[in-house]
């Protein structure tokens, strides 16, 4: 007499976070001189065949599946440590006793992760599954170096960074010239794959803002109301006003924009007026570039121009000399 039968048993694979990849994950199973390892493919793990003759007729055969986890475990992925217990029973098929019967009955006994199930929780479950998670992140780390230049003098400056529709996403004060603004880490997660794009400004202040607008001010004021004749009164006010637009010019500033689109270098200028005043010297603002500012239908060229203290704007014929 003789009568065979088989089993083939199969458990469920998935994946979160990434797509499952055929061969990705092994599974193991072991018990009554079974030890096979299988590969997934795509969500499915088979194991060979359980092969059973007539000797095993009335018999039953425990077996353990549980997936195989690497070591070290690769960066990012969280393995499924379930482990299923599976008890097979042979019998005679009752409709051709040339056949066996083999009838699992499967039963979870440690939870995803690894620990015992109390034998008093554990029911019978159709399908052995694993579920492993794939998680990963990282991070980008931003900076802006401000370049050193001696005319900016001590001032600190702020850079914002921007995405890349112009929403501000941080901004750093307090940067000295060589120095070197580092913004907080931007993370990302699995979400984030893909480009993204961030713009680096620096901010200008306020007070530039308004610093441009007085300069502008004081140009339309000194062009639209004093000419340039030889009343004394006319070139004593004249006096005052390019004084105060000397101090805007020079005082602590890179670039200035005296015109609609232009801009002169403050470096340009030939004189430290500051030491010039600490020695008792006049006082000479030079622009070395002349710049000429139109004065709705003439032009008013602006060079070399010398204000001395001692001016009052008085009649003695020395007024005209102050200037050049």
């Amino acid at each position: 007499y003789s009568a065979s039968g088989s089993l083939e048993l199969t458990a469920k694979k998935a994946l979160a976070g990434r797509t499952l990849e055929d061969g990705a994950f092994s599974f193991l199973l072991e018990g009554n001189g079974e030890n096979q390892e299988k590969s997934n493919v795509g969500e499915t793990v088979t194991f060979d065949a359980l092969v059973y003759d007539e000797s095993d007729i009335g018999k039953t055969y425990t077996y353990t599946v549980k997936e195989k986890i690497p070591n070290p475990e690769p960066a990012g992925y969280t393995y499924d440590r379930s482990e299923y217990a599976v008890t097979v029973s042979v019998d005679v098929d009752p409709d051709d006793a040339s056949k066996l019967i083999a009838t699992p009955s499967i039963t979870k006994v440690k939870d995803a992760d690894g620990t015992a199930i109390a034998s008093e929780e554990q029911t019978a479950i159709e399908t052995m599954s694993f579920s492993n998670l794939y998680e990963a992140e990282g991070q980008a780390e931003l900076s802006a170096k401000k370049a050193e230049n001696a005319a900016l003098g001590a001032r600190e400056f702020s850079f914002m960074l921007t995405d890349a529709g112009g929403t501000e996403i941080e901004t750093k004060t307090g940067i000295t010239q060589g120095g070197t603004a580092v913004f907080a880490a931007i993370r990302y997660t699995l979400d984030d794959v893909g480009e993204h794009t961030y713009r680096i400004l620096e901010v200008i202040p306020d007070e530039e803002t308004d610093f441009y607008v007085e300069v502008e001010n004081i140009k339309r004021t000194l062009l639209g109301a004093f000419p340039m004749d030889h009343n004394a009164d006319h070139m004593y006010e004249y006096a005052e006003l390019l004084n105060r637009f000397r101090k805007w010019y020079l005082e602590d500033r890179d670039v200035i924009r005296l015109t609609d689109g232009a801009d002169v270098s403050v470096r340009d200028a030939r004189y430290d007026l500051r030491a010039a005043e600490l020695l008792g010297e006049d006082v000479r603002y030079d622009f070395r570039a002349a710049t000429t500012f139109d004065a709705g239908g003439y032009d008013v060229l602006v060079s070399d121009m010398i204000l001395n203290d001692e001016y009052d704007g008085g009649d003695d014929g020395e007024g005209p000399d102050d200037f050049s």
